[in-house]
């Protein structure tokens, strides 16, 4: 397998792929990734049950994931780029995809944050009992020690997202925190930001990631958990933000 054809598979998170398929392809299917999630729905009906929790750790690891794959498809997209020079328009209009790509979900992650706090408190607490459910008795699922180690890790990683501005005619403007679609309309979608500041942004948080963490240090779960800002003081989830 050679490097371009690993580095695209990597970039979208595939098993499997074809040589033939290029820049545009990569960029249709991370698209696809973030619409296609329907994340609010998921976390809404968590329950401490196998299935509910089972769910939720393999979204949480597709998104942890998807944000690793950032920079290799960056690279990947900047290969095909001098490969065939003769297109610049393409793959500048493709590289702009995936850094809004990566963007947008950050961002509908940010704005979950309270739901998925109080998820991870779910299944950090989810014991080994029976519960009643409509005269049903079911065992609730108990994590494995991994797991629980890699949502511990997870919870005290998380550093603010919030912090993460981009400018509009000379002004700053949050980008992924909630305030960014409530800014009385000042602001574009962030699917519209121009390849200037989807870079800049990009190429900062892909930084981070670099400077604080690598494959080999930490569980693929955990490897971008700074990203996510879920309003934990302290970056501990207590009984007020459970019920805010």
């Amino acid at each position: 397998m050679d490097d371009q054809f690993r580095m695209k598979s990597v970039a979208i998170g595939m098993a499997k792929m074809s040589q033939s398929q290029n820049a545009d392809y990569i960029c249709s299917q991370v698209d696809k990734i973030v619409k296609d999630w329907e994340l609010d729905g998921e976390l809404s009906l968590l329950r401490p049950t196998a299935k509910a929790t089972g769910g939720f750790l393999e979204k949480w690891q597709e998104i942890m994931r998807f944000f690793k794959s950032c920079g290799a498809a960056k690279k990947a997209l900047d290969m095909e780029r001098a490969r065939v020079n003769n297109d610049v328009y393409r793959f500048a209009t493709a590289t702009e995809t995936c850094w809004n790509s990566m963007l947008t979900l950050m961002r509908r992650v940010h704005e979950l944050a309270g739901e998925m706090a109080a998820a991870l408190e779910v299944v950090i607490a989810s014991p080994a009992q029976l519960e009643v459910d409509r005269g049903r008795k079911m065992t609730a699922s108990m994590l494995s020690e991994l797991e629980r180690e890699e949502v511990s890790d997870l919870c005290k990683l998380l550093t603010p997202a919030a912090k993460l501005t981009h400018e509009v005619s000379g002004s700053k403007y949050p980008t992924i925190s909630s305030a960014y679609s409530k800014t009385n309309g000042l602001t574009p979608a962030l699917t519209t930001l121009t390849a200037g500041p989807a870079k800049e942004m990009s190429d900062a948080l892909i930084q981070e990631i670099e400077l604080r963490f690598t494959v080999h240090q930490m569980p693929e779960v955990t490897l971008v958990a700074m990203f996510l800002n879920l309003g934990c003081p302290d970056y501990e989830f207590s009984v007020a933000i459970l019920n805010s």
